[in-house]
């Protein structure tokens, strides 16, 4: 009995070492409440920030939009952290990096400051009512979330990054078409700007991380059942190729020798 254990748990481990990651319903509910904290995290840090800078959140009442984008630089960066210190507890099989994958994901963030910087300053220019700087924080948050899944897929399991990218794709516009919907219904008085942030950001989180892995059990599941897996085969032949390549230079290297 304990041998069939062992060779089914090789095989076990075969599988996962040569088809697309396993990620199971388990690991999604788990990912939920994570989404659900790091959301909470990031919008709540924002609020904090604000009234001991102010006293209040109204974004009537002239909040600096350089701020506001700080602001939120530093409560995101913060939730990316605790976002991959979880994910790598719950998928551990998928995400195997360590101090790497946290300075690339603090330099991303670095640069989404930059250049998302600009657009507070675009859009408070342009709408008079201060309640519409929330459209640049909603672009902060998504464009947050889509390149921070992007970095640590290519840095974990770059053979299916192709896989992170399509997923990331599909869940920023149906996350970013949801957010603007909701904003659109709820924006009309500023006074209500740390409900609809606060709501907001945790919907961000949720809905984009739901998205994002459960594209990826799909494609798990139908992996299953099909034993075709076209995303990992266009990468290993490109492994392939590239090994060929090298193997031609490295033979026309000791023939000029």
């Amino acid at each position: 009995m304990s041998e069939n254990n062992t060779l089914s748990d090789i095989s076990l481990a075969t599988e996962e070492l040569l088809g697309p990651p396993k990620v199971d319903i388990l690991g999604i509910g788990m990912m939920l409440l994570v989404s659900l904290v790091v959301g909470f995290l990031s919008s709540i840090g924002v609020v904090i920030f604000a009234f001991l800078s102010f006293g209040n959140f109204s974004l009537g009442s002239g909040i600096s939009p350089i701020l506001l984008a700080m602001i939120t630089f530093f409560a995101l960066t913060i939730s990316n952290m605790i976002y991959l210190w979880s994910v790598k507890w719950i998928f551990p099989h998928i995400y195997v990096w360590g101090r790497t994958t946290f300075i690339h994901a603090s330099v991303f963030s670095i640069i989404l400051y930059i250049i998302i910087a600009p657009l507070y300053l675009i859009v408070n220019s342009m709408i008079v009512d201060g309640s519409w700087i929330l459209i640049a924080y909603i672009a902060h948050i998504l464009l947050n979330i889509f390149g921070l899944e992007i970095v640590i897929s290519v840095l974990s399991s770059y053979r299916y990054s192709l896989l992170s990218i399509y997923s990331s794709i599909v869940s920023l516009v149906i996350t970013g078409s949801l957010l603007f919907f909701i904003y659109e219904k709820t924006n009309s008085d500023s006074s209500n700007a740390l409900f609809v942030l606060l709501g907001l950001s945790m919907l961000a989180f949720i809905v984009a991380t739901f998205m994002n892995f459960f594209i990826r059990f799909c494609y798990y599941k139908l992996y299953l059942a099909t034993w075709s897996d076209p995303i990992g085969d266009v990468f290993a032949k490109v492994e392939e190729d590239a090994k060929e390549l090298e193997k031609e230079a490295e033979k026309q290297l000791f023939k000029t020798k």
